[in-house]
């Protein structure tokens, strides 16, 4: 009787002593490195000379998962067509930051004093949710000029939302 009382107790202690040992912790996110597909949402922008929609975006994560860079999207962009001028006022185009961002605490941002190839450019501001998920938001511009354009000037967005993957 003694023995099973010994072992009744050795069982309760047991069972105490795993209830009190943490789950493990979760793993560190770790920014998957390569290109990801940005997914943007109210990308689409205005001004006096026209008017643009933001398309095929996306950003690169360095290879020791520290930096992001090539901030890239591409756009297409319609105006008033000057008169008596025939052809159009639109187009498409490609922008790229030239410099990368820091990831501090999952977070990034492109800096301030970049500046862009082509006629857009972007301030994106966003958080790794996972190592293959990431959002945030941004503010796109455009300038917007041609042959055929009536008026020459910037076109820009609101806050846009994002979200992207790996």
């Amino acid at each position: 009787m003694h023995r099973l009382g010994v072992v009744a107790a050795l069982v309760a202690v047991a069972v105490f002593l795993s209830a009190a040992v943490p789950a493990a912790f979760p793993a560190k996110i770790v920014p998957k490195a390569g290109t990801w597909k940005v997914t943007v949402k109210q990308g689409s922008g205005s001004g006096a000379s026209g008017s643009f929609t933001v398309g095929r975006t996306s950003f690169v994560v360095s290879s020791n998962h520290k930096r992001v860079m090539h901030f890239t999207f591409a756009y297409t962009y319609s105006g008033p067509v000057k008169v008596p001028y025939v052809g159009p006022c639109s187009g498409t185009g490609v922008s790229r930051a030239a410099k990368s961002s820091p990831i501090k605490n999952l977070k990034f941002a492109t800096p301030g004093s970049t500046s862009w190839s082509g006629a857009g450019s972007a301030t994106f501001n966003g958080v790794f949710t996972t190592a293959k998920k990431a959002h945030g938001t941004a503010r796109f511009s455009v300038f917007i000029t041609g042959a055929g354009c009536q008026l020459s000037g910037t076109a820009s967005t609101g806050t846009a939302t994002w979200t992207a993957r790996r």
